[in-house]
């Protein structure tokens, strides 16, 4: 004999027997069912509570836990801390005002943050310096030798224009 029973929604089902205590899904609603044993009493009021909880229910709050927020706890500081704190910041600041006087002056002088200060050489100077004094060195001591090579002045030539190129900022490239 097929067993009947009805989701809470409203559908109405009916199965075989050998289908007895096993879990369906309703086509109409998706919550899921349990086919009743075909000797199963009525439906109690524990039955109707359990289905009113997997129903839908437009009514139904949807209120959800907050996160807990950790409250801090001011920790009380010891004078130490506060004493070395006090000063860091007294550091800082005088530090911070020697800069924008630093900066003042730069300004007054003409000098942008942008301009290089200072003295700088460029790999391209040093290289053509070693090479003039190169080339003069083996000249001279060519001529102590009564030797007289093409390739001192060569590099010397070299070196010279590699000091030119350095002075004008061109790349060694």
């Amino acid at each position: 004999m097929p067993i009947a029973f009805e989701c809470g929604c409203g559908k109405s089902y009916s199965v075989p027997d050998d289908l007895a205590g096993r879990k369906t899904k309703c086509t109409a609603c998706g919550v899921s069912l349990v086919v009743p044993s075909a000797n199963a009493p009525e439906a109690n009021i524990e039955d109707d509570a359990f289905r009113a909880l997997n129903e839908p229910d437009e009514l139904r709050p949807t209120w959800q836990p907050q996160p807990k927020v950790p409250v801090v706890q001011p920790i009380p500081e010891s004078p130490r801390v506060s004493d070395r704190a006090r000063d860091a910041a007294a550091e800082a600041e005088r530090q911070l005002k020697d800069e924008e006087k630093k900066a003042r002056r730069r300004k007054k002088a003409g000098l942008g943050d942008d301009q290089p200060r200072g003295f700088a050489v460029s790999r391209g100077v040093i290289a053509g310096v070693l090479m003039m004094v190169g080339g003069a060195v083996w000249l001279v001591l060519g001529l102590q030798f009564n030797t007289l090579f093409i390739y001192p002045v060569l590099l010397f030539g070299a070196g010279a224009v590699a000091f030119i190129r350095g002075l004008l900022g061109h790349s060694e490239e």
